[in-house]
C-alpha cells in the first residue's frame, strides 16, 4: 500500500520546548496525497468544534455509520470532550492548504479505561476526500505516534461490512480478534522500541 509523503512538519517554538513530546500536542504537518493534494495535519482544540460538525454534516450517513456504528449527524459537547481530553485522547483535525476553517477529516486515538497502554484508533474522512490516500496516512500518523508514547496496543472496532477498510487496516498488521455480526474488532500488537519518549 503506497502512503502519501509528508512534505512539512511544523516546528514547536521556543516557548514549548516540550511539544514533541507532549501526549496530546504533536506537531501539526503537511502531507502531499497521491494525487498531489496537499493537506495540513494538526491536534484539535475546543473551539474547532464548529467545524466539526459541520464536518459531519457534510459526511454521508454510511459514512458516519463506519466511524460511529450509528447515524450520528452531530457530537455532543461532552463526546468533543471525551476526544479532547488530554490525559486520554489525540484529536487531530485535517484541513485543505489554504482552508483552515474547512475540516475534511478527524483522527482520534483514545486510551482504553481499563488499560491506558491500550489505545482505540478511529477515523472520520469527508466522502469527497475518501479513497484518495488521506486515510493511509492519518493511520500512519497514528501508529506512528503510538510507538513513540511506548503504546503495546492500537485497536479498532469497525462495520463488519466495511471490507475496504478492514483490507487497509489488515495490510497495517491488524488481526481480527472478534465478529460479532454487525462489527469487526480488530488489534495490533506493537513493536516495543529501544527508546522514545515517555508518556
Amino acid at each position: 500500500m503506497q502512503r502519501p509523503v509528508p512534505v512539512q512538519a511544523t516546528v514547536p517554538s521556543s516557548s514549548e520546548p516540550s511539544a514533541r513530546r507532549r501526549w496530546n500536542r504533536p506537531p501539526a504537518q503537511l502531507a502531499l496525497l497521491p494525487d498531489q493534494s496537499v493537506v495540513r495535519i494538526r491536534t484539535a482544540v475546543p473551539a474547532d468544534l464548529d467545524a466539526v460538525q459541520d464536518l459531519h454534516r457534510r459526511c454521508s450517513p454510511a459514512t458516519r455509520y463506519a466511524r460511529y456504528h450509528a447515524g450520528k449527524s452531530r457530537l455532543a459537547q461532552a463526546d468533543w470532550a471525551h476526544l479532547n481530553n488530554p490525559d486520554r485522547a489525540v484529536c487531530w483535525l485535517v484541513t485543505e492548504r489554504g482552508r483552515p476553517e474547512h475540516v475534511i477529516a478527524m483522527l482520534n486515538l483514545v486510551r482504553h479505561a481499563a488499560d491506558t497502554n491500550v489505545v482505540d484508533l478511529a477515523v472520520l474522512v469527508e466522502d469527497p476526500w475518501q479513497r484518495r490516500g488521506l486515510g493511509s496516512e492519518l493511520l500512519h500518523l497514528a501508529l506512528r505516534h503510538a510507538e513513540r508514547h511506548r503504546l503495546r496496543k492500537v485497536t479498532a472496532t469497525i462495520p463488519s461490512c466495511a471490507r475496504r477498510i478492514c483490507t487497509g487496516l489488515r495490510a497495517y498488521g491488524f488481526h481480527t480478534t472478534d465478529t460479532s455480526g454487525t462489527h469487526t474488532a480488530l488489534v495490533l500488537n506493537l513493536p516495543r522500541p529501544a527508546d522514545g519518549v515517555t508518556r
